[in-house]
């Protein structure tokens, strides 16, 4: 049974920490799996993972200030000779690359998750940045990412004439994730003539919710008989009182983080995504596996996501005007609504057998 360290940066539900742990319950039993944590091993995920099989958490931290950690990494590296690697926090996977190389482990891979840095770029961070990048270069025997906009971003100039770089998308069961068939219309208290547009994401400037907080003023000044559903971590905190003052009860409902996502999509109509970055959108993707209408940000990682005739569907990040007149479309238009269910394609494209497969190759050359 080969010996594979993952490395992550918490235990919270994003992205990164949700295709990890589909990857893994894909192939329970496959690995003996060691997950380490940059920032901290806690998180909502974290009973989730203590659910698989051979599993074990490197207690200590990764802190790119204090080279103890590093010291101390290294060692445990040494002590268990594990057989892979993966670092999947892009750049900053540089180091434990590096270290990783230095203790001669055979398979050192970087996945990239994201397609653009998400720090301030100051002159210190963006030499660090570059400094990192070049040893990610140096010491890895694959660089993957979820997104051609990732290496397009990061290696332009270099990533088409180096066999390291794969592309593998995010992976989805989708008999798994459809089998749940309820919704949440009743427990919101929201009556079958109503209009639900869904948005799945945590809060924050990335996902933009400046701008849904706009479209839905804007749409709801035409037609109230829209009901918003908002969910993600830390959603119903940062806009309760968005709600509250402006008295939207009805037409606003908010919901913190769950790991049924289903159950929302469920009960929606339409699916709006307005994200200004993503590495690959998987609360997208859901959407589209379910076949939901949708409206989205036209951003490169996601038109990677629609095909290209569906692609009138997709609007500046920023855009309220276009964006209104598009959830107002949808609604007003049931030969619409059918013809934008995407759902058959996109169970294909994102099937977790082809895609998991591709990493899990990866992880045992």
């Amino acid at each position: 049974m080969k010996k594979v360290f993952f490395v992550i940066s918490t235990l919270n539900s994003g992205g990164i920490e949700n295709y990890l742990l589909r990857f893994l319950k894909h192939y329970d039993g496959k690995f003996e799996i060691y997950i380490i944590c940059k920032s901290s091993c806690e998180g909502e995920l974290k009973k989730s993972y203590m659910e698989l099989k051979n599993i074990r958490f490197y207690k200590g931290s990764l802190s790119y200030l204090n080279p103890i950690p590093f010291l101390l990494f290294i060692r445990y590296i040494n002590s268990i000779e594990p057989d892979a690697i993966c670092d999947f926090t892009g750049n900053f996977a540089g180091i434990p690359l590096f270290l990783a190389k230095l203790a001669r482990v055979p398979t050192r891979i970087a996945f990239y998750r994201g397609s653009t840095n998400r720090f301030k770029e100051k002159l210190f961070n963006k030499l660090y940045n570059n400094t990192m990048k070049r040893l990610v270069e140096y010491s890895a025997t694959s660089i993957l990412s979820n997104s051609q906009a990732a290496f397009q971003y990061f290696f332009k100039d270099t990533y088409s004439e180096d066999n390291r770089f794969h592309v593998i998308y995010n992976g989805i069961n989708s008999k798994e994730f459809l089998r749940n068939k309820e919704n949440l219309r009743v427990s919101l208290n929201i009556s079958s003539n109503k209009f639900v547009v869904a948005h799945v994401g945590r809060f924050d400037p990335s996902k933009n919710h400046t701008t849904i907080i706009r479209v839905i003023q804007k749409v709801l000044s035409i037609d109230d008989s829209f009901v918003f559903i908002l969910c993600g971590k830390n959603v119903y905190k940062e806009l309760v009182d968005f709600v509250e003052n402006n008295n939207l009860y009805e037409n606003v409902k908010l919901l913190g983080y769950t790991n049924e996502v289903i159950k929302v999509l469920n009960t929606a109509d339409c699916f709006y995504f307005p994200s200004i970055t993503e590495g690959q959108p998987n609360a997208l993707i859901e959407a589209l596996i379910k076949g939901l209408p949708f409206v989205t940000s036209n951003i490169a990682p996601i038109l990677e996501v629609i095909p290209f005739e569906f692609r009138s569907q997709t609007v500046d990040a920023n855009d309220i005007y276009q964006a209104t007149h598009k959830l107002l479309e949808i609604k007003n238009s049931p030969a619409l609504q059918t013809d934008l269910n995407i759902s058959e394609w996109a169970i294909k494209k994102f099937d977790s057998d082809k895609l998991f497969t591709m990493f899990y190759n990866e992880i045992s050359k």
